[in-house]
């Protein structure tokens, strides 16, 4: 990512941070929102503060099976960076659409050829997706009445990003498996774009897409080569998620509460990402919190308590884990700073 466009990405997330939490608390009682937080359990805070890390440390344990299985094995740490870097430029990035791009451009910087790194990012997204899917048609069976009972916004948010997530994956599991069946739709979408003068070099953008179908037809071939390959990644994208949606139960259970169970909670948290992460915000920021209280109605009372709820459960997955993410990207750059600076200081 450029300088300026990550500086600005920056401002514009800061910015709307100041936002979403100057509306919140606007309308809070402050005394009573501290309150409620510090009556939170420390041991459950901790145990949140794992959760997250472990997350991110799955993310890096699917990069390691997929480049060791094309025959580019990594080291534990710098797969560990790399999924930071995903994370912290698809948070500071609308619609999580800077993760990838900035993943693949520092894992090429590393060494890794960039099919192979591309490879690896299409079968973790695929995978992503999938077991998001999946987790959504589970928690509209547990709690349909959350999503198409009071609120008309909420089921609106909801519809618009499951369309666009089974838009995403139907559309990757052809380029992957059929790449000629979008060949056409894609040239056609350029040629539309390029006459709207919203593309301004054509050719350069023809031959960006057919790399880009090249590498799906790669990706394509090592899934059907390495069918265990994609079952391991599969897997572990499953607990990575499962792990991710279980920090709202953990948040609820660190205020000493019962009467919900661990897979509504769960359920609350697939569908918050829903009806949230497809928005074109970073972080989906100020969405996700807004939706957050809005189902966290069904559980929480309180406003105070419902509020604290949200700050936790967003703190700790978003928050708590962007903040984790920058520290390791920007550690990752400054080494690459001083490599770059160490011949200039031998001569």
């Amino acid at each position: 990512m450029e300088k300026r466009k990550h500086i600005w990405s920056l401002l514009f997330l800061l910015v709307l941070m100041a936002f979403t939490f100057f509306l919140l608390f606007r309308q809070l009682n402050i005394q009573d929102l501290m309150d409620t937080i510090t009556g939170f359990e420390p041991v459950f805070l901790v145990a949140g503060m794992g959760m997250v890390v472990l997350f991110l440390c799955c993310e890096a344990f699917v990069f390691r099976i997929v480049l060791k299985g094309i025959d580019h094995p990594i080291r534990r740490i710098s797969a560990l960076v790399y999924a930071g870097i995903d994370f912290y430029f698809s948070c500071i990035t609308p619609s999580a659409n800077g993760g990838q791009p900035a993943q693949a451009y520092y894992m090429t910087k590393d060494g890794v050829p960039l099919s192979k790194s591309g490879i690896t990012i299409l079968v973790y997204g695929m995978m992503y997706k999938a077991v998001l899917l999946l987790f959504g048609m589970f928690a509209l069976c547990m709690v349909p009445s959350y999503v198409f009972g009071e609120s008309t916004l909420l089921m609106v948010l909801f519809l618009f990003g499951a369309v666009c997530d089974v838009a995403v994956f139907v559309l990757c599991l052809f380029a992957i498996f059929h790449p000629d069946c979008i060949r056409r739709p894609v040239y056609f979408c350029i040629h539309i774009l390029a006459k709207l003068r919203l593309i301004t070099d054509k050719e350069k953008a023809m031959v960006g897409a057919e790399k880009q179908l090249l590498e799906y037809h790669e990706a394509s071939m090592v899934c059907k080569k390495t069918p265990n390959l994609v079952i391991k990644t599969f897997c572990i994208t499953f607990v990575q998620r499962a792990i991710q949606f279980s920090i709202g139960y953990l948040v609820f259970r660190g205020f000493g509460l019962t009467g919900h169970s661990y897979f509504e909670l769960f359920s609350i948290q697939v569908l918050i990402a829903f009806s949230a992460d497809s928005l074109p915000l970073p972080g989906a920021v100020g969405a996700s919190e807004a939706v957050h209280l809005a189902m966290y109605s069904h559980v929480y009372q309180e406003a105070s308590l419902r509020s604290g709820a949200m700050l936790l459960t967003r703190g700790l997955n978003y928050y708590f884990l962007l903040s984790f993410c920058a520290l390791i990207t920007f550690l990752h750059i400054f080494r690459l700073w001083l490599q770059k600076k160490k011949p200039l200081q031998a001569v």
